[in-house]
Order: C-alpha cells, then sequence, then structure tokens
C-alpha cells in the first residue's frame, strides 16, 4: 500500500506562522479603527447633548454598529435614525432607514451630523439622494487612448472604426490642450 499524504517541506511551517501573525495583524489594525470611530461617534453624541438608544458599538466581524438614535414610526412615515462614521467625508453622519429600506436592511448615509436638529430633519425627511459625480470626459477619453479595444475581441471591420475614433479623440485632445496653452498665456 502506498502512501497518499503529502509531506510539506521544512520552511511551510514558518511560512503558516507568518501568515497567521498578518492575519493578526491587519485585525488588531481594523478593530482599533473601527474602535477609534465608534468613540469618535459616541463623544459627539455625547458633545451635542444627545443620549442614543444604543449607543455605536464594533460588533462581530469587526464592524461598526451605528448609534440608535430613533426608532421608526412606519405608520406615520418617520424614519430610523442612526449616526454612523461617514468613511467619504471622514466625519459624524446621520444615517436614516426607513420602510423601502426594510429589505435591504442597509441605512443610508446623509450629511454631517452637525446639531441635534439634524436628527429631527432627518426622522422627518431622511436624507437627500446623492448628487452624481460629474463626468471627467477628459480621463475618459485619455483612458480610452489607453487601453485599446483588443482586435481579437471585435471584427476587423469594427477595430478599425474603433482606430479611427482613437485617431480623433487623439486630435480633439491636442486641439484642447494647444487652445488651452495658447490662452492661458500673459
Amino acid at each position: 500500500m502506498q502512501d497518499t499524504t503529502t509531506k510539506l517541506p521544512d520552511w511551510y511551517g514558518l511560512a503558516e506562522e507568518t501568515y497567521r501573525a498578518r492575519l493578526q495583524d491587519e485585525q488588531t489594525s481594523t478593530y482599533q479603527t473601527v474602535k477609534w470611530q465608534v468613540d469618535a461617534i459616541n463623544d459627539h453624541l455625547h458633545r451635542l447633548g444627545i443620549t442614543p438608544i444604543r449607543q455605536a458599538q464594533v460588533s462581530q466581524g469587526l464592524v461598526l454598529k451605528p448609534a440608535l438614535l430613533l426608532e421608526p414610526d412606519y405608520d406615520e412615515g418617520l424614519y430610523e435614525v442612526s449616526a454612523t462614521w461617514d468613511t467619504t467625508s471622514g466625519h459624524v453622519a446621520v444615517a436614516v432607514r426607513g420602510a423601502e429600506d426594510r429589505p435591504s436592511g442597509a441605512p443610508r448615509v446623509g450629511r454631517a451630523l452637525s446639531g441635534i436638529g439634524d436628527v429631527a430633519e432627518a426622522r422627518c425627511c431622511g436624507v437627500p439622494a446623492p448628487k452624481p459625480e460629474p463626468l471627467n470626459l477628459r480621463a475618459i477619453a485619455l483612458g480610452a487612448l489607453t487601453n485599446p479595444v483588443n482586435p481579437d475581441h471585435i471584427s476587423p471591420e469594427a477595430h478599425a472604426i474603433v482606430e479611427q475614433l482613437a485617431g480623433l479623440t487623439a486630435a480633439v485632445l491636442y486641439a484642447a490642450d494647444t487652445v488651452s496653452r495658447s490662452v492661458s498665456r500673459p
């Protein structure tokens, strides 16, 4: 009978140890970041004179659980309001969850929580829809030039058209740069 177990090389034990140490460091770093955000939320609420129903906390999986400020009243059309950390802007923000959000369960993050009135506004009005980011057409055009379409994925006729469009795009960008430079001279 033949031995079917695979013998691992001697160095593999050290590789596993290194991996476990790195994983532990990442978890510690994540915990410290989330704990800092939780403390920032709870301190901010205290400074505003807001006593939450449930303070912000670090939940299982090292995820921030927002501070619950107000329960929803779906019959009256009033939102649940929480205080959370807005990672995009780096501040404490209001978050709302309405009846329409219940299936996904995800609250919608609104603006910065700068005063107690922001809580009442969020409860009654929710959060406004985010404004769409303006398109950077120049970056899109440059991206199309630097990442051409793979000719293996399209027909030869389509590839010829794509190359012609790339040439026109380059010409328009060149003309725009030339005009911009000539206008900005003293």
